[in-house]
């Protein structure tokens, strides 16, 4: 992650915590279909 990625995040922390949000969901998925 460079300079400018960190600043996207800081400039929209909502899109920061629907990634996490989303990575989170997928991780249930995949331990739920195993």
């Amino acid at each position: 992650m460079d300079g400018g990625d960190a600043a996207k995040v800081c400039l929209e922390p909502d899109l920061w915590i629907w990634f996490t949000r989303g990575i989170r969901s997928h991780r249930v998925f995949l331990s739920v279909r195993t």
